[in-house]
C-alpha cells in the first residue's frame, strides 16, 4: 500500500466515524420525546406541529449551506454547524416554553442540514481525489449511528434524567467530532477562490505539504489571460511554495501560448527552473532555449527528436506510459552521440504516437496499458468511456 493509499484509508474511517456521530447524537433525543413534549405542557399534536418548525432550519440549510461551503471551505461550516447543532439539543431539553423552543428547533434544523451539506461535499471531494466512491457507506453509518442510539436512549430513559442525558451525550459528540474534523484539516474541501490564481496556489501548498518534490504549472484555462496576466500568474505560483517550478506551455488545450518574451522573463525567477513545451513550434522554442537557457522538455510526443535537435534535455511524455524503455534509449543515443540510432528508435515510434493521440491521449494510453496487463484503468467522464473501459474488463 502506498502513502497516499494509507491517507485515504486514514481519512475514509475519520469521514465514517464523522457519519455515525452525527447519526448518533441527533437522534439521541427521540426516544424521549414524552418527556420533552411534558416539558413544555402541551398535548400530541400541537408538540408535533412545534417539532415540525425544524424543517424550517433545514429548508434555510439547504439553500445557503452549499454556497457557503463553496465559499469558506468544508472546515468551517462543519465546525460552525457541530456548535449550532450541540448547542441548540442541548437548549431544546432544558426549555419549557414553546417560543424559545421554536427558535432552537429551527436553529436544530439549520445545524442538521449544515453538517449534513458539509460532511457530504467532503465525502464528493474524497471520491475525486481517491478514485473510491463511499456515499453509500457513508450513509451506512449515518443509519448505524441513528440505530445505536436510539437503542441506547431507550434503555437510559428511566435511568438517567433527560438533561443530564442530553447534555452530557452533546458535549462530548460536539468535542469528538471537532477534533476529528480539525485531524482532518489538511485535506478538508478548501473554499474556492474567486480567482484560478488564488485556487492554483491553494493546490501547490498543498502539494507542498504532502511531500512532492515540484510542481508542473500550466497556463490557465479558457479565460485566455494577456502575457501580463500570464506572467503575474506564473509569478505568483512560483512566490507561493519553496518548491521548484516548470512552466507547461500547451495551448492548444488552454487556449494561449506562453510567448517567448514571457517564457524568457519567467526564467529570471529562482523557483521556475524548466519548461515543458507542447507548443508545436520549433522554432520559437529554439529561439527560447538560445535566448536564455531554459531546460526544455518535450511534451509532444511526436517533436522529442525535433526538439532534442535544438536543445532540449528530456521528455514529459505521455507515450512513456507505454514505451517508456524505448524513449529513453532514444534519449540516451542522443546524448551519446548517436544521432542515426536515435531518428531510427523515433520511427519505429511513429506509429505509437500517432495512434495514441487518434483520440484523447489519456483513453488511448489507459487502453493500452489494460493490454499489456498493467493498471491502467479506465477514464472517467467526459473522457470516452468505451474504449478504456472494453479493454479494462478484457
Amino acid at each position: 500500500m502506498t502513502q497516499i493509499d494509507s491517507g485515504h484509508g486514514r481519512e475514509q474511517k475519520l469521514i465514517h466515524v464523522l457519519f455515525f456521530l452525527f447519526g448518533f447524537g441527533i437522534m439521541a433525543w427521540v426516544p424521549r420525546f414524552p418527556e420533552v413534549r411534558e416539558n413544555l405542557g402541551l398535548d400530541n399534536g400541537a408538540f408535533g406541529s412545534l417539532m415540525s418548525t425544524g424543517s424550517i432550519g433545514a429548508f434555510f440549510g439547504l439553500l445557503v449551506a452549499g454556497h457557503i461551503t463553496h465559499r469558506i471551505g468544508a472546515k468551517k461550516v462543519i465546525l460552525v454547524s457541530i456548535v449550532v447543532l450541540y448547542a441548540s439539543l442541548i437548549a431544546l431539553v432544558h426549555l419549557s416554553s414553546t417560543l424559545p423552543f421554536l427558535i432552537f428547533s429551527i436553529a436544530f434544523g439549520f445545524g442538521i442540514t449544515s453538517i449534513h451539506v458539509g460532511l457530504t461535499s467532503q465525502v464528493f471531494h474524497f471520491d475525486d481525489r481517491s478514485g473510491k466512491n463511499i456515499m453509500i457507506s457513508s450513509a451506512g453509518y449515518w443509519s448505524a449511528g441513528a440505530l445505536v442510539t436510539a437503542i441506547t436512549s431507550g434503555l437510559l430513559v428511566d435511568r438517567v434524567s433527560l438533561t443530564t442525558h442530553v447534555t452530557t451525550l452533546s458535549l462530548v459528540l460536539a468535542v469528538a467530532m471537532i477534533a476529528i474534523v480539525l485531524s482532518l484539516h489538511p485535506v478538508l474541501l478548501s473554499a474556492n477562490t474567486d480567482t484560478e490564481t488564488d485556487y492554483s496556489i491553494n493546490q501547490a501548498k498543498r502539494s507542498e505539504a504532502a511531500g512532492a518534490d515540484g510542481i508542473l504549472v500550466v497556463t490557465p484555462y479558457y479565460n485566455k489571460p494577456p502575457q501580463a496576466g500570464i506572467k503575474a500568474h506564473f509569478l505568483a505560483m512560483a512566490n507561493a511554495t519553496g518548491l521548484p517550478m516548470m512552466l507547461y506551455d500547451i495551448p492548444g488545450r488552454t487556449g494561449v501560448e506562453i510567448e517567448s518574451d514571457t517564457i524568457v522573463e519567467l526564467f529570471e525567477h529562482p523557483s521556475i527552473v524548466a519548461l515543458k513545451d507542447a507548443k508545436g513550434n520549433v522554432a520559437a522554442t529554439s529561439w527560447v532555449i538560445k535566448r536564455c537557457g531554459i531546460p526544455v522538455y518535450s511534451g509532444d510526443d511526436i517533436l522529442n527528436l525535433p526538439l532534442l535537435s535544438v536543445g532540449a534535455v528530456g521528455f514529459v511524455s505521455v507515450c512513456g506510459h507505454t514505451v517508456g524503455s524505448q524513449l529513453k534509449e532514444m534519449l540516451n543515443a542522443w546524448f551519446a552521440g548517436n544521432p542515426a540510432r536515435s531518428l531510427e528508435i523515433h520511427q519505429q515510434l511513429l506509429p505509437v504516437f500517432t495512434g495514441t493521440f487518434r483520440t484523447q491521449g489519456a483513453i488511448m494510453t489507459k487502453a493500452a496499458l489494460t493490454l499489456m496487463g498493467l493498471p491502467g484503468g479506465y477514464t472517467r467522464l467526459p473522457l470516452d468511456l468505451k474504449l478504456s473501459r472494453e479493454c479494462f474488463v478484457r
